[in-house]
């Protein structure tokens, strides 16, 4: 299943320059890694002034999608959204009478995840 995941992270006040480049450093390793794996599908960053990024992300559940997550160096500083996707009717061609996709759930709603607290 695919999931688009939203993160937002802050860097942490009392942390130097050389602390933080090297947290990036070590959160593009993991990044690129799971890119390599297919695991994150694609990822850009959100060009808004802020350290944020956009991604789609290919696993079994979303709360795989949030170990998956808690893996990245910089996760206690990150706030993550998690949307579960569904194919969309007008790609499928699969229409109920109603207009919804056939058989599909459009209840699914995203959750706010702090990867360190878990779902807010």
């Amino acid at each position: 299943m695919r999931y688009l995941c939203e993160v937002t992270t802050r860097r942490p006040a009392d942390l130097d320059d050389d602390a933080w480049q090297e947290l990036l450093s070590r959160e593009w390793t993991v990044g690129r890694r799971l890119l390599a794996e297919g695991t994150i599908v694609d990822i850009w960053r959100v060009a808004q002034g802020q350290m944020a990024s956009v991604s789609l992300w290919e696993a079994a559940s979303q709360p795989e999608v949030q170990g998956m997550l808690q893996t990245l160096p910089l996760a206690p500083w990150q706030t993550v959204r998690i949307l579960a996707l569904m194919p969309h009717p007008v790609t499928v061609g699969d229409y109920a009478e109603d207009g919804d996709r056939a058989g599909g759930d459009s209840s699914a709603d995203g959750e706010t995840v702090d990867p360190g607290r878990g779902v807010r």
